[in-house]
């Protein structure tokens, strides 16, 4: 094979994202303005904050911190802000042992869920362990060990704080931290220029406006799979998924021999999100494809799908994951499987590199233009 020649062949019908209607790019605000709207007017009501006065006034309405995170960020504060905000980073990071400890032991001692994931990670660590009393077990554990543990803790805390603000609501407000509220004052007043902000913009206005990305990191994805669907639901290949609703078949298992159905097997079926019976991870459970193509009636052809602007970590993965997959679907079963991957990413000399290395291994990978040509190979 001249694999020069198929790259260019590959590379001139690669696409590139097309921001079309439909896709789930951004959402509206999920504030409650009912409930903020008295919050945002306190907070622009002003252009003159300071850090002592800023500290106090989000110490007070602690709902303000979600209100300068939709002006500030695009979706919301990374786990690391979050994690300087609501822990002082400076003692955490001394190089005094004591330093480290004796905060630790102020935030288990003042701050429940703290000391509830403390007791958690020192479960996990020694099992054996009994975490009944925090002071009798501070007394058997050494100043290394209550720290590392605290740090871990801290770790599974902020995970928490991004899933549920009350969380970090109930530290704000917490009379034994009010060092949160200040740093966290302190940085929305010197980096991100809040005042500045407020003299530009109306807060209220601009949250209800806002748009908010959805879930950036499987929009290609997406976006892939539903050029995928549509050329199949061109070229007349019908949707079993459809056709089990309208045939009120509510059942339709992960692990499914779809030829079982007792739909007429004449025609050409696809479904899609689903796994075939033998196929399975390196973990042993069922792979769940992107689609799952029928001929005669019977699943023959599986597809993962995939579209990639950038290089990152994720190609990697899959390329480890499908070459696997594809050595054992061939020795194993009667399906073939396929790989459907676009994105101007294949069009970097890294991704030609990537192209002629997979290549050798799968003889044929499709981009979506390349697929819709050879569509008469799956049927």
């Amino acid at each position: 094979m001249d694999y020069e020649e198929e790259y260019s062949r590959f590379a001139s019908r690669i696409s590139f994202f097309d921001f079309r209607e439909g896709l789930p790019e951004f959402k509206k605000s999920d504030f409650d303005f009912s409930k903020i709207a008295k919050i945002t007017e306190m907070l622009a009501s002003r252009n003159d904050w300071d850090p002592a006065t800023l500290s106090s006034f989000v110490r007070s309405n602690p709902m303000s911190f979600k209100v300068m995170e939709g002006l500030f960020q695009q979706l919301r504060f990374s786990n690391s802000q979050l994690a300087y905000f609501a822990f002082n980073v400076e003692e955490l990071n001394s190089s005094d042992s004591d330093v480290r400890f004796k905060y630790a032991i102020r935030n288990l001692l003042n701050d429940p869920l703290c000391q509830d994931l403390f007791f958690e990670v020192l479960s996990n660590e020694n099992p054996t362990s009994r975490a009944d009393n925090l002071n009798d077990t501070l007394k058997t554990l050494g100043k290394e060990k209550v720290v590392a543990y605290f740090k871990i803790s801290i770790s599974n805390y902020i995970s928490n704080v991004a899933k549920d603000f009350e969380i970090l609501s109930h530290r704000i407000a917490n009379p034994e931290f009010p060092d949160v509220s200040a740093r966290f004052a302190g940085y929305v007043l010197r980096v991100l220029r809040l005042n500045e902000m407020l003299r530009v913009v109306n807060a209220n206005e601009y949250l209800q406006h806002k748009q908010i990305p959805a879930d950036n990191k499987s929009l290609h994805g997406k976006y892939a799979k539903t050029v995928i669907k549509e050329i199949l639901d061109r070229h007349d290949f019908i949707n079993l998924d459809d056709q089990l609703r309208k045939n009120n078949i509510s059942t339709f298992e992960e692990k499914v021999d779809i030829g079982t159905t007792s739909l007429d097997g004449s025609g050409s079926f696809y479904c899609t999100e689903k796994s075939v019976k033998g196929v399975v991870t390196n973990k042993g459970k069922p792979k769940r494809f992107d689609f799952v193509v029928m001929v005669a009636g019977q699943p023959k052809h599986l597809f993962e799908v995939n579209f990639y602007s950038t290089e990152g970590t994720k190609i990697g993965i899959n390329e480890d994951e499908y070459v696997t997959l594809n050595d054992d679907i061939k020795r194993k079963t009667p399906f073939s499987f396929h790989w459907i991957t676009d994105g101007n990413y294949w069009l970097s000399s890294h991704g030609k590199e990537r192209y002629i290395r997979l290549m050798k291994k799968f003889g044929e990978i499709y981009n979506m233009n390349s697929f819709e040509e050879n569509l008469v190979r799956f049927k």
